[in-house]
């Protein structure tokens, strides 16, 4: 279990070090006023976003088994904490390139009394993404073909309550893990500032979580040359098993994240 840990701290270190990284690929060319021959050999961009989310699925820890995890757009919002999402990319010649997305949510629902109830109270979710990619240009568009991993680092809390019949139980947990993923987007001109995007990725496959996916689709504005309007739709699964069933070792996290999301992207 140390060694585990240990390496669980090393991955979030390599994570964040290469966040930091890609953030300062971003500014490097605004703090060192980089020359025409520099933008073009590199692209940059930042995109801070809003995901209008809902959370559906069930939570296991220790022996609190299957609490409904049901959380709608409203009770994100009327519950939030905290929140930040982000996403960056830089692009090396067109060819290849780097993309790192943040997306942190903490939020705290009120329990609603009831007979025999199972049913989650407070979840705080992070999803980190770092990939690398290679890109192929279309007549229309281009595609990326990408590989990285997605790192989740959860804090879940589940309350049973039985009423009077039994006493009412509570436990938390939190769980970090990290997820191989390779995947694919694209990106069509629809029309003159018009683009369509798709994109898909697939990752887990027993490895860490049983199974994870992200899928989004939606449209881009170009607003001006360097900002760009960012619509889409997004549904990331996960379905996540360690320890032993009704043990205190036992937790599980199967949920489906969706929602309607809204980004402005700034490219250098």
């Amino acid at each position: 279990m140390i060694y585990k840990r240990n390496i669980q701290i090393g991955l979030e270190k390599q994570l964040l070090l290469a966040g930091l990284i890609v953030i300062m690929m971003v500014l490097m060319p605004v703090w060192a006023g980089a020359g025409d021959a520099n933008k073009k050999q590199w692209q940059f961009q930042i995109e801070p976003y809003l995901l209008f989310a809902n959370i559906n699925g069930d939570a296991s820890i220790n022996v609190v088994n299957d609490a409904d995890v049901n959380i709608s757009t409203s009770d994100i919002f009327d519950n939030l904490k905290m929140g930040g999402m982000v996403h960056m990319e830089a692009v090396y010649k067109n060819d290849y390139g780097l993309a790192f997305d943040f997306a942190f949510m903490d939020l705290e629902v009120d329990n609603v009394p009831g007979l025999l109830t199972t049913w989650a109270s407070g979840v705080k979710q992070t999803t980190i993404e770092l990939v690398g990619f290679k890109r192929m240009t279309m007549s229309n568009g281009y595609w990326d073909i990408f590989a990285g991993v997605r790192r989740w680092k959860n804090k879940i809390e589940v309350v049973r309550n039985a009423g009077n019949i039994l006493p009412r139980l509570s436990r938390q947990r939190d769980e970090n893990w990290v997820d191989a993923i390779i995947g694919a987007r694209a990106f069509f001109d629809i029309a003159e500032e018009w683009q369509l995007m798709v994109r898909g990725d697939i990752g887990g496959l027993g490895l860490e979580s049983d199974f994870t996916s992200k899928v989004a689709a939606g449209v881009m504005y170009q607003i001006t040359e360097s900002i760009i309007l960012n619509l889409q739709y997004v549904a990331l699964w996960v379905d996540y098993e360690t320890g032993t069933r009704n043990t205190q070792s036992y937790f599980a996290y199967d949920t489906v994240t969706h929602g309607p999301a809204i980004g402005l992207i700034f490219k250098f």
